[in-house]
């Protein structure tokens, strides 16, 4: 059963550049889903429910969206309207109880942003975190905008957030067992420390699995759409996912699907960073 609690899984590296140069082969994301106390009870029985469903059906112990998108393994004889059946059912269940959404992505571009910094940092000894992996420090700013969301959080609905939640992470660059513990945020992540786990064990781990791929394949489309080629049906649907999403930390912009491509993208993403202070593009770009 889901407990309160802030769930948080990766996103996969593809492993490939991408046709944007922003969306670099380096890169890593990570992805939260927040379940406030006073929810979490309905949220568990909804879950609980879904998948009950899910493994009657297909056989399936646990999800992961990637496959279920792609029709692999176990899902590669599902027809495809009833795998879009199973991504509109989570989607349902994350726009329901409007569960807050944030998502961090680092890659190559982050080092030569703030080159002055991170060739004076070095690892130190005994400390599992190792901010030159991208994977550690992007999971280190997932936990900063946790932090920034859960005080927003606090001061518009305190009854709904009265403590730190305890952090599930699915287990991957810690194994399942394993307590990490964090430099900082314990008003927003209890005890200062991220508890590792398997996703079968843990279903709540399923709702971040499921949001970090929506996300990240919404980024992947958005960054392969050529001009004067509208984009097709499934991947608007996925779009459209993510625009249900409660999404805490990343703007949300309306698109033509007809006139959209990966110049409007980039253009969004440079405006973006010029509004942060940065230049327009990165060093790593050039």
């Amino acid at each position: 059963m889901i407990t309160e609690g802030i769930y948080i899984d990766d996103a996969g590296t593809p492993g490939v550049a991408s046709k944007s140069a922003f969306l670099d082969e380096s890169r890593k994301s990570w992805c939260a889903v927040v379940v406030p106390t006073k929810v979490a009870k309905n949220v568990g029985y909804a879950i609980e429910i879904f998948l009950q469903g899910v493994k009657q059906d297909y056989g399936v112990d646990e999800l992961h969206f990637a496959d279920v998108y792609g029709g692999r393994g176990l899902w590669n004889t599902v027809p495809v309207a009833k795998r879009i059946e199973i991504f509109d059912l989570m989607t349902g269940v994350l726009s329901t109880f409007a569960l807050p959404v944030i998502f961090q992505t680092v890659g190559k571009s982050m080092y030569s942003d703030h080159d002055a910094f991170f060739p004076r940092y070095e690892k130190i000894p005994g400390i599992f975190w190792d901010i030159k992996n991208s994977s550690h420090l992007g999971l280190l700013l997932l936990c900063f905008q946790i932090s920034r969301s859960f005080s927003y959080l606090k001061k518009k609905s305190p009854s709904d957030f009265p403590a730190p939640l305890p952090a599930y992470v699915d287990e991957g660059i810690a194994r399942a067992g394993a307590t990490i513990d964090l430099p900082n945020w314990d008003e927003a992540i209890q005890g200062k420390k991220l508890h590792f786990q398997k996703s079968v064990d843990n279903p709540g781990l399923q709702l971040a699995d499921f949001a970090a791929f929506s996300i990240s394949r919404t980024q992947w489309i958005a960054a392969k759409q050529e001009r004067h080629h509208p984009i097709s049906k499934g991947d608007q649907h996925i779009m459209a996912i993510s625009g249900r999403l409660n999404l805490f930390n990343l703007e949300k912009a309306y698109i033509d699907p007809q006139n959209f491509s990966r110049d409007d993208y980039e253009s969004f993403l440079m405006q973006d960073r010029v509004a942060k202070g940065l230049s327009a593009r990165t060093h790593s770009d050039e």
